[in-house]
């Protein structure tokens, strides 16, 4: 099995490999026990600068959380559709057939034992036929149906040889000819069967069916601008012939024409509006203007295609995930309901369905719909591995546990049980079993040595366990098998300053700023750390950073109120009214943000202005 992706806790398969396991990671793990804003000065005022700091603590649990509990692993949901593959079937997709009024009693019984599907005794009849003096036409009609026989069994070499027999006795039959194109299509060889439907076409040029069965097999060949003109011909013929139209339509989705697909679904509804052409073509237009971010045209052909056949689960979802996208959760939960309720086999759409349920927090609801796939008693990994993110989700540490342990049963040594191994340190780091979890992170290891987001998550549990020594080296192992990804040199950083390193972190924070100028966290906490050893205009400078990679978020409201307290603290005036503006600055971004307001009144205070 491929490498899943490594974000904590999200479930979003690997486009090219959806059966792949999901990893959690403790990648975004909080920064450690640091200030995010500089307290007033006592000296200004004793109370406000008690109460302040009250404050800052209170901030500070509100800003840094534990990124291990994300609020959201599912990731996109997507519309199922049909399958773009796969052709509307119609009249032209059947064998037909042939047109005769013999009264050879050979024939006949061998046409009714045909209609019963009684084979056996089908061909002993028409074997009779072949073997007698009977006319050509007689015998030319026998064999297509012993032909047909074939076909039917999947026996499409025999199907292929038989037909070509019964040409011998009548060359120029468009009928046995389209028989045998069929053939040739189903065993997929796909050049005879168009060179068949050609010669099929130059004696009855005028029949759509054959002109919709040529293009059907082009399509089947990827010639998809050729199956147009085909579909476009049988519509000169039959201008509303709804499998034409509806063909056409999926034959310009497949070379990128949008438009002119959206006027041919139209079309083939229009030509059956009330029947299977209608129902497939609304069910179309409501994914793609699902597609479009259009969810007003979406809603209308979804519900247009529910009112068809209102026991499609497809339309059903797709018509939830629209809801959901327009913020309308009890009617998406309503059409989630209404899918499940309409019997759903198909796992794509009972992953479709638990993944949605998950997305509205209804976790017993996800998982037992995932549970209907049998996932143990089938041995299959990926469902087991969503089934223990769910039960994660829903706080069943100890179930999603056993699930990943299961998976390590199932494939030992493999990268599924790595990745399974991983999970289970997480949830035993979860529960504050740090020698248990860094047990199983080390059994990960064994696996893959060099995967730089276990090494990581082993460095966080030893961490947690008081290990700060074994917690720095995994750092520095993750660091160095991934060296593009800040947060292992970021975690040593944070590590130093928890534990009162000042210089170290100070030494550790400088690397990474210089290696990713950009991380808006690392440039706060270094001018944190200037700050706290009096180097101030270094601190400035590093506030500013924060402010220059963004302007509007939480870190540069810090950094304003940060940048506003230092220079309040200057006696020149000019640098109180840049402290002002500065402050100011933080309250366009929150306007009752508290800390700015106490550090508006201390200056105030200072300046004698109550």
């Amino acid at each position: 099995m491929p490498p899943v992706k490594k974000h904590r806790f999200t479930i979003i398969p690997e486009e090219s490999q959806p059966e792949g396991m999901r990893i959690f990671s403790i990648e975004n793990e909080a920064p450690l026990k640091k200030r995010f804003t500089i307290s007033i000065p006592k000296k200004y005022h004793p109370l406000i600068a008690a109460f302040a700091l009250i404050l800052f603590v209170v901030l500070v649990v509100a800003i840094v959380t534990e990124i291990k509990k994300p609020t959201s692993f599912l990731g996109q949901k997507q519309t199922i559709a049909q399958d773009s593959n796969t052709l509307l079937q119609g009249l032209s997709d059947l064998k037909n057939a042939p047109e005769d009024l013999s009264q050879n009693p050979h024939i006949l019984r061998g046409k009714t034992y045909y209609y019963k599907k009684n084979y056996t005794s089908a061909i002993d009849e028409f074997n009779e036929v072949v073997a007698s003096d009977a006319p050509n036409s007689d015998k030319a009609i026998a064999l297509t149906y012993i032909g047909m026989i074939y076909d039917d069994r999947g026996d499409y070499q025999k199907a292929i040889e038989t037909f070509l027999r019964a040409l011998k006795y009548k060359p120029k039959d468009s009928t046995i000819l389209k028989n045998l194109a069929l053939a040739y299509r189903h065993k997929k060889d796909y050049p005879n069967a168009l060179s068949t439907m050609e010669k099929a076409i130059d004696i009855d040029e005028n029949n759509p069916d054959l002109l919709i069965l040529k293009g059907n097999i082009l399509f089947d060949m990827g010639r998809f601008p050729d199956a147009v003109k085909s579909y476009t011909k049988a519509l000169d013929i039959a201008p509303n012939n709804p499998q034409a139209l509806y063909n056409t339509a999926l034959t310009f989705l497949k070379t990128g024409d949008e438009l002119s697909a959206v006027e041919y679904f139209k079309k083939a509804a229009s030509a059956d509006p009330s029947g299977n052409i209608a129902k497939l073509a609304y069910s179309r237009l409501g994914a793609f203007y699902t597609g479009r971010r259009d969810y007003a045209m979406a809603e209308k052909y979804l519900t247009m295609a529910i009112q068809l056949d209102p026991n499609e689960p497809v339309n059903h979802y797709n018509l939830g995930i629209v809801y959901m996208q327009r913020q309308q959760y009890e009617k998406a939960l309503a059409e989630f309901k209404a899918a499940e309720s309409s019997g759903v086999y198909e796992e794509k759409l009972l992953e479709g369905l638990s993944q949605a349920y998950a997305s509205l927090e209804r976790y017993d609801e996800s998982i037992a719909v995932l549970e209907r796939l049998q996932p143990v008693q089938n041995r299959n990994v990926a469902i087991i591995a969503r089934l223990a993110e769910l039960y994660y989700r829903k706080g069943d540490l100890d179930t999603a546990f056993e699930y990943y342990k299961q998976i390590t049963v199932y494939e030992p040594v493999s990268e599924n049980a790595r990745v399974a191994y991983a999970n289970m340190g997480n949830i035993r780091d979860d529960q504050h079993r740090y020698d248990e979890a860094i047990s199983y992170f080390k059994k990960a290891l064994a696996i893959d040595p060099q995967d730089s987001s276990t090494l990581y998550n082993l460095g966080i549990a030893y961490k947690h366990a008081g290990k700060p020594e074994l917690a720095v080296a995994a750092f520095n192992d993750a660091a160095q098998y991934n060296p593009d990804n800040p947060k292992p040199r970021l975690a040593i950083a944070d590590l130093y300053y928890e534990k009162g390193y000042l210089d170290l972190a100070l030494d550790e924070y400088i690397k990474v700023v210089r290696l990713w100028p950009n991380l808006q966290e690392a440039q706060f906490t270094l001018g944190m750390l200037y700050y706290n050893k009096g180097r101030n205009d270094y601190a400035l400078d590093a506030f500013n950073r924060v402010i220059a990679i963004n302007a509007n978020n939480e870190y540069a409201k810090k950094a304003y109120v940060n940048i506003g307290i230092i220079l309040s603290a200057s006696k020149d005036e000019k640098q109180q009214a840049q402290a002002v503006q500065s402050l100011q600055k933080a309250l366009l971004i929150s306007p009752n943000e508290p800390e700015a307001l106490l550090a508006m009144g201390t200056i105030a205070y200072n300046q004698h202005k109550y």
